[in-house]
């Protein structure tokens, strides 16, 4: 369901002889945490050590945990990298997912019927997909915008919970915004900061 990245993350363990690791999830992801703690530990030799705290975004990490532990590494699953956050000893998986989102974006179009112009967004796990939705809604008829990214983002359309950006750089042109993702936090962010019908 999720890209976990694992054969590139035993590497980057492995390059920096790291003895034992500290994994973070947020809660969507935290299913995969035994499973990914006993390959890496068997395969990169190391103690993996999985936090229990709850973790609500990439500006949220495990620092004092890391520290509490005295691990070498932080793995942060679930968000992308922050570009202004300088940590050499945390190494951030996306976790982009695998499904294919065509029916979603096609049963969200439907209620976008009398409008035009769609603004569309996502959050990380979805990122890959942004550019087959924007070709799904343009065959359908629409004019669709993705907007920048901000100061705690990397990727065009790309939203967090602390960073709308996107959604705010195109507000001005859209009629309502499409979020693709996995639940109405992201959403409801977006319909909240740009007053604007928004479908998740």
């Amino acid at each position: 369901m999720y890209n976990l990245e694992e054969e590139e993350l035993i590497n980057a363990i492995k390059k920096r002889a790291a003895k034992r690791v500290l994994l973070q999830f947020p809660n969507g992801l935290r299913k995969y945490a035994f499973k990914l703690a006993k390959k890496i530990e068997e395969e990169a030799n190391v103690e993996a050590i999985i936090s229990a705290d709850p973790c609500y975004g990439a500006c949220d990490l495990a620092i004092e945990d890391l520290k509490h532990v005295n691990a070498d590494l932080l793995i942060h699953y679930g968000h992308a990298k922050i570009p202004n956050l300088k940590f050499e000893n945390i190494i951030f998986i996306e976790a982009r997912s695998k499904i294919d989102v065509e029916q979603a974006v096609l049963k969200a179009a439907e209620i976008f019927k009398n409008e035009e112009k769609i603004g569309l967004l996502t959050t990380i796990q979805h990122i890959d997909f942004l550019t087959k939705a924007k070709t799904i809604l343009e065959n359908i008829g629409k004019k669709v915008y993705i907007g920048n990214p901000g100061e705690k983002t990397i990727y065009k359309g790309q939203i967090l919970g602390c960073d709308l950006t996107a959604a705010k750089d195109i507000a001005d042109k859209v009629e309502g915004f499409i979020v693709i993702s996995g639940g109405n936090f992201h959403g409801l962010g977006v319909q909240l900061t740009t007053g604007k019908k928004t479908v998740v």
